[in-house]
């Protein structure tokens, strides 16, 4: 997918489907890519759900080489991604015409939907809002001035080892005795290893990055800016109980409140207990894909 600034996206279809009640589109999260969820893809599949997905600009198939992993290309990229999604978007509207499009962003991703239900989503019948997190208070002050700091010194393409550690250092924490550093993205151990070896997740990300990662966080976290989100726009709030992104359920509740606070009118939240931030690759991942698949049908039979 050709963008006016001359990147090429990367995007993957999965329509093994004989008689389509409508389409998902993903969002993926920070330092992994779109082919990770082909179980799910491939779930829905069976349920007569197309899936969309693009991989990020600094992520996946959309870069050249795993040298140029985690960087958007520039500074103040985050709107681009964005349009990078609504882009996808009217390519799905183009091909599958009159189904129902459903948008979910999980992490990273929860994020970037977020700012695009604010920039404008005239193509969506409802989003799904996995692994998101709430404000971040003095963290995300720490986090501004540190980065801030960094890119003076260093420039906006520097990989800042005291803002990575900042920002995943204490992920670990309520793990009791983990096995690894990335025990906090599920307690299926065979997923973590599978992510620890892949070569195109994880990694270091530059400054630049993070100063948009961290902008549009606060930016979806400021109701004034959300007051253009139609107020009866399905969403669906989905995490893990025990995801540290999610500050362990508080987070999302706190979104939750957000989003009623601003005349939201159908808001729907799941935690699941003891379940950690990559629920599509936890141990209960058969009962999330169900509770998705619930949802997805009860908005998609609308239509």
């Amino acid at each position: 997918m050709e963008r006016p600034d001359g990147v090429s996206i990367y995007y993957k279809v999965w329509d093994d489907v004989s008689n389509p009640v409508g389409v998902l589109q993903i969002a993926h999260g920070m330092g992994e890519y779109i082919e990770r969820y082909d179980p799910f893809a491939r779930y829905l599949n069976r349920k007569g759900i197309i899936v969309y997905g693009n991989d990020h600009r600094g992520h996946g198939k959309t870069i050249g080489s795993t040298a140029e992993l985690g960087s958007f290309g520039e500074r103040n990229a985050w709107q681009k991604v964005v349009e990078d999604m609504q882009a996808l978007s009217r390519l799905i509207r183009r091909n599958e015409r009159n189904l129902p499009l459903v948008l979910l962003g999980h992490s990273m991703g929860s994020f970037l939907a977020r700012t695009y239900i604010v920039k404008g989503q005239d193509s969506l019948e409802g989003v799904i809002i996995m692994g998101t997190g709430g404000k971040p208070g003095m963290i995300g002050k720490i986090g501004q001035m540190l980065i801030h700091r960094e890119i003076r010194k260093h420039g906006w393409e520097d990989k800042s080892t005291q803002i990575n550690k900042l920002v995943f250092g204490s992920n670990n924490k309520a793990i009791p005795n983990p096995k690894t550093s990335m025990d906090w993205l599920s307690r299926d151990e065979k997923q973590v290893e599978l992510y620890i070896k892949d070569p195109y997740c994880g990694g270091q990300f530059d400054n630049g990055f993070y100063e948009d990662l961290l902008n549009g966080v606060l930016y979806v976290s400021n109701s004034k800016n959300l007051m253009t989100v139609p107020k009866a726009l399905p969403l669906l709030l989905i995490s893990g109980g025990e995801d540290p992104v999610g500050n362990r359920g508080k987070g999302v509740k706190q979104v939750e409140e957000l989003l009623k606070s601003i005349g939201m009118k159908n808001v729907k939240t799941i935690l699941y207990s003891g379940a950690r931030h990559e629920i599509l690759n936890e141990i209960n991942r058969q009962e999330v894909f169900e509770d998705i698949f619930q949802w997805l049908s009860k908005i998609m039979s609308k239509q």
